[in-house]
């Protein structure tokens, strides 16, 4: 819903309620839609040829996290586009043993 107001100058501007922009979700960015796809199109079928099964998905609108595992070695890629986390990054870890911090 929009409505018109008046500025202190006397000129209308239209200004879409507060409320109404927080009912849309916002749309996935196209830095991080394109880590989905080369995830799903490259780097899940290469670390399956390895052994690696996908154990850990999480999509956001601004991010995405994925955790493939072998055994205790692990393989954990992300992608962070949000503006409040300046600048924009991806990420890739190689690890062995737990796949999270103690307690989280």
């Amino acid at each position: 819903m929009r409505e018109r107001i008046v500025c202190s100058a006397g000129k209308e501007a239209e200004v879409q309620r507060r409320d109404e922009r927080m009912k849309k979700k916002p749309r996935t960015g196209s830095t991080v839609s394109a880590f989905i796809e080369a995830v799903g199109r490259t780097i899940t079928p290469a670390l399956a040829a390895l052994g690696f099964t996908q154990e850990q998905a999480e999509v956001e609108d601004l991010s995405a996290a994925y955790c493939h595992g072998n055994g205790p070695r692990y393989v954990k890629v992300s992608a962070n586009a949000d503006p409040r986390d300046l600048p924009c990054y991806l990420n890739a870890v190689l690890g062995e043993g737990q796949r999270s911090w103690p307690g989280g």
